[in-house]
Formats: structure tokens, C-alpha cells, sequence
């Protein structure tokens, strides 16, 4: 290795002996290593270029990201343009010999004084805007490179300095005649140009730095891009999901209010007038029949069939019309998730394009998470879904157990007027008809009432679902909204404070 490092800088210097001499740095004589410099120049302009070479569009849209891509590229192109001229300044210096001296050399000085200006300055507030948006990261690798760039800047115009004064004393020696070798060898000292060509060098060596910060945090900018981008897709997919969890309770619903009818019908069993249909030639020749329980239980067989039949119709417009209520719970998800992930995924990207010494792993650590947000809120909204419906089922059972109360009024209904009908003796059969009466008036009426009374709890029952399930989603995003926040909260005190032990 050591004689590897002692052949390389005997090589350096004999390049620098070797180099030939031209007609250069504004004079008409040959001065040894203008070649070498004229190079040095176009090196430093060729990786003044590479520090602008990157480039970005973000695709998310995101002002955040947007801004801080805009600005770093601004900074880049803005350096590209003055380190380029330093550099072409230095190779136009190199092959100058016109005599003008002050000319040539202030047009380097000019160059080197716009390139420390633009250095020292804030880029027409674009290093504010991200140091606003991102903290002091970027800003502080910035203010290393350029502090690095400036003193090389400095001393390269303390060399140049020297260099100007060396074949300002080579003209002046020669007078009105021709520089010769001699009056180079006499004035121009061969460290001169030696010091000028080691700082270009030098300049050249400190663009990699300036680019590394512009790439880097333009390659964090993408990554940020790419979370945003990522999530958007995800919220998409995550609203779609919602959309057919939605759409299936909706149907599931609805279906429920047609399952509750047969389950009543079924349960109250054959009618009054069916029951009685094989004696009712001998009921209504009985006359203390029709005038006595005719009536009511005409009621009742209108009860058990009729308004059985309007009850079915008023429970499935009550479940339906809760179907129809429900997107009315959440009627923009994709908005609410939005605004509820928001302090989670401004945190998470300003602490990826922060470009802090853990920017990296904490993003790696907290985006994922931040996404797998959308899921789980979805997953717990599906999961309201299903609680709600299975409470609703248990409509079916109140439904059944109605109907066998219902039931029970005609169990003994035939029964009942077979004893009337045996009775001969035609007072004895009147009062017993006439004594049924009163029972099978009230039997209607509760029958009538306990129908009004399944459909009243259905209804109230609909409207209890409708805010169950209105809190559980509320809830669910709740959780959401709590988990954005610590998401927020973990990622920020992860960029100062690193992974945790």
C-alpha cells in the first residue's frame, strides 16, 4: 500500500513537470502546467454538471413533497451553473494569451465571487422552504458542503492572486518585447501554478458532497413519493372494500325484513275461518252465533291474516328503509380517512425527506403502519357490519314467538264452538255462545294490538341498529384517528432519538 501511495505521487509530480508549456494565463510566454490546469477546469465543470444530473416529478402530488423536490433541484441546476463557469473561467484563464491580465483574471474572480455568493446566500429562499418543511437536516449538510466549497473558493483566489502577480512580474520584466522562458523562470514560481491547479482540484472534489446531498434527499423525496402514492392506492382499494361490505349489509338488511314475515306467518298457523270451515254451515244456522261471535271472530281471522299480512309488509319497509339509511353513517369514507390519516402521513414524510441520521429506518419502521390503517379501519367497520347483523336475526325469533302467542288464540277455537254446537237446548246454546263473546272480542283486540306491537319494536329496533352501528363505526374510526396520532408522535421521536433498544 505504501509503495502503491509513493508511486502515485511520483506520478502527480511528474505529470506536473512534464506538462507542456503553451501560451497561457494572459501572457504570451509558455508557463509549464497551463495544459494540466486547462483539464482541471473542464474536470470541475464536467462534475459541476453531475450535481444538477438528478431529477424528480413527483407522482403523489403531495405540496409537501412537491415543494422540497422543486427546491432541491432548483439548488442543484443553480450550482450547476456557477461551479460550471468557475471551471470554464479557469480553462478560458488557462489558454489565455491576449496580454489583458487584470481582464482575464477578474473574469475568474467574478466567476468565483457569484459561486460563493449563490454558497452563502439562502437561493432565493428555496434552502428556507425546506428547511421549513424538513427541520435543519438537509439545510446543515448543505451548510458542511458549502463551508468546504467556500474555504477551497478562498484559496483558490489567495492562488490565483499569487498567480496574477507572478506573470504580471514576467510581463513587466520582459517590457515592450516578447516574454521569453527566462522571464517566466525569473517571475512565474512553479508552486504558483501548482497551488492554482490543486485547489481546482480541490473545487472538483467537493462537488461529489454537494451532490450527494441533492441525490439523497431527492431519493428520500421519492420515497416519500412512493408512501403517498402507495397509500392512495391502498385507500382505494380500502373504499372499494368498504364499498361491497356496504352493499352486502345493505342486502343482508333488506333480505332480513322479507325473512321475518314467513317466520310469523308460519308461527300464527291456519286462520280462524279455516278452522272453522267444516262446522261453519251448523255455526251460522245457529243464530246466537251471529249475533254473538260473529263479529269477533271475524276480527280475530282478520287479525291473524290480514294485519299478519300488513305487519310482514311494515317490518320489511322498516328494515329496508334502515338499509337504505346506512351509507348515510359515513357518506365519504375516503374523505374521513383522509383527514384522519393527515397528521400521520405529513409526519411520516417529512421525517423520510428530513434526510436526519435515522430518517431511513424510521420510515421503514412507521409508513407500513400508517397504511395498514386504511385495512384495519375497513376490517373494523366490516366487523360492525356483521355484529349488527346478527342481532337482527334475532327478529326471526321475536317474530316466531309472536306468532305462537297469536297461535295460541285459535288452539281451542274449535274446540270452544263444537261444545256450543252440542249443546241441544236452544237457551243453554245461546248463553253459551253469548257467554264466549266478551273472551273472543278482547282475544281480537290484543291480537290486533300485539301485531301493532311487533311492528312498533321492529321499527324502534331499526333505528336502535341504525346508531349501534352509527357508534361502531365512529368508534373504529376513533381507533383510527388514535393510531394516526401515536403513528405521528413514534416517527417524530424516532428521528431524534433512533431505534429503541
Amino acid at each position: 500500500m505504501k509503495a502503491f501511495c509513493f508511486t502515485l505521487t511520483l506520478l502527480c509530480v511528474v505529470q506536473s513537470i512534464l506538462a507542456i508549456p503553451r501560451p497561457d494565463f494572459a501572457i504570451s510566454g509558455s508557463i509549464s502546467g497551463s495544459a494540466t490546469v486547462k483539464q482541471a477546469g473542464i474536470d470541475l465543470s464536467t462534475d459541476a454538471a453531475k450535481v444538477g444530473e438528478k431529477t424528480l416529478t413527483v407522482a403523489s402530488g403531495y405540496t409537501s413533497l412537491v415543494t422540497v423536490s422543486d427546491a432541491l433541484q432548483a439548488i442543484g441546476d443553480s450550482i450547476v451553473s456557477a461551479a460550471s463557469d468557475v471551471g470554464n473561467a479557469i480553462r478560458l484563464l488557462s489558454i489565455d494569451n491576449q496580454g489583458t491580465i487584470d481582464v482575464a483574471f477578474t473574469e475568474v474572480s467574478n466567476k468565483i465571487g457569484t459561486l460563493k455568493t449563490l454558497l452563502a446566500g439562502t437561493f432565493d429562499g428555496k434552502l428556507d422552504s425546506i428547511t421549513t418543511i424538513t427541520g435543519s437536516y438537509i439545510k446543515n449538510q448543505f451548510k458542511d458542503a458549502f463551508a468546504t466549497t467556500t474555504t477551497t473558493l478562498n484559496s483558490l483566489t489567495t492562488a490565483l492572486t499569487a498567480l496574477k502577480k507572478d506573470v504580471t512580474a514576467a510581463k513587466t520584466a520582459a517590457g515592450n518585447g516578447p516574454i521569453t522562458a527566462a522571464h517566466i523562470r525569473a517571475n512565474v514560481k512553479p508552486k504558483s501554478v501548482s497551488d492554482v491547479l490543486s485547489f481546482v482540484r480541490s473545487l472538483r472534489s467537493n462537488m461529489p458532497l454537494i451532490r450527494f446531498v441533492i441525490d439523497s434527499s431527492l431519493d428520500n423525496v421519492a420515497a416519500a413519493d412512493g408512501f403517498v402514492t402507495d397509500l392512495k392506492v391502498d385507500l382505494l382499494a380500502g373504499i372499494a372494500a368498504y364499498g361491497v361490505n356496504l352493499a352486502a349489509y345493505q342486502q343482508a338488511v333488506t333480505t332480513q325484513g322479507t325473512d321475518v314475515g314467513p317466520k310469523l306467518t308460519t308461527a300464527v298457523g291456519t286462520s280462524p275461518s279455516m278452522i272453522l270451515a267444516d262446522i261453519q254451515s251448523a255455526l251460522d244456522a245457529a243464530s246466537w252465533y251471529l249475533s254473538s261471535l260473529s263479529t269477533p271472530l271475524g276480527s280475530l281471522n282478520t287479525a291473524l291474516t290480514t294485519e299478519v299480512n300488513t305487519a310482514n309488509t311494515a317490518i320489511a319497509a322498516s328494515l329496508s328503509t334502515y338499509a337504505g339509511n346506512v351509507p348515510n353513517l359515513q357518506q365519504n369514507l375516503q374523505s374521513t380517512l383522509g383527514t384522519t390519516l393527515c397528521v400521520a402521513i405529513k409526519a411520516v414524510s417529512e421525517v423520510q425527506i428530513a434526510n436526519g441520521p435515522y430518517s431511513d429506518f424510521c420510515f421503514s419502521k412507521f409508513s407500513p403502519r400508517v397504511i395498514s390503517q386504511i385495512t384495519l379501519t375497513v376490517d373494523a367497520i366490516e366487523v360492525c357490519f356483521e355484529k349488527e347483523l346478527t342481532r337482527l336475526v334475532s327478529l326471526e325469533g321475536l317474530a316466531t314467538m309472536v306468532g305462537q302467542q297469536l297461535a295460541f288464540n285459535t288452539e281451542d277455537l274449535l274446540a270452544n264452538m263444537n261444545f256450543c254446537l252440542g249443546i241441544t237446548v236452544s237457551d243453554d246454546q245461546a248463553t253459551c255462545f253469548k257467554s264466549l263473546k266478551p273472551y273472543y272480542t278482547a282475544i281480537a283486540s290484543k291480537a290486533s294490538a300485539l301485531l301493532t306491537t311487533l311492528k312498533s319494536v321492529v321499527a324502534s329496533e331499526a333505528t336502535a341498529s341504525y346508531n349501534r352501528l352509527g357508534a361502531c363505526i365512529i368508534a373504529s374510526l376513533g381507533v383510527t384517528s388514535i393510531s394516526a396520532a401515536e403513528a405521528s408522535s413514534g416517527v417524530r421521536t424516532c428521528l431524534t432519538a433512533g431505534p429503541t433498544a
